[in-house]
């Protein structure tokens, strides 16, 4: 098992109030994933807010080999489905 972190310590609820964090995680789910498994696809829904809470995440891109980006415990990705709905948006 890898290391984990709470939520409440994750950069982006450092930057809530309080009552904003509790409301956010109170919302929140655990989505447990195998190594390389898929959360999401590009151009899909994105589920919401999603914060690696252990290990860490891989941004990849169809038609793309490497990463274009790696998503570190703690940090987080899907932001904007807090303000929008839509489609992922990662770009190369």
């Amino acid at each position: 098992m890898g290391t984990k972190i709470k939520l409440s310590e994750t950069p982006i609820l450092r930057f809530m109030s309080t009552e904003q964090a509790a409301q956010l995680i109170k919302q929140a789910k655990l989505i447990k994933l195998e190594p390389r498994q898929l959360l999401f696809g590009q151009n899909e829904a994105v589920p919401g807010l999603c914060i690696v809470a252990e290990g860490s995440m891989e941004v990849l891109l169809e038609g793309v080999e490497q990463p274009v980006a790696k998503v570190a415990l703690g940090g987080s990705f899907g932001e904007m489905s807090i303000v929008s709905t839509g489609a992922a948006t990662a770009e190369k």
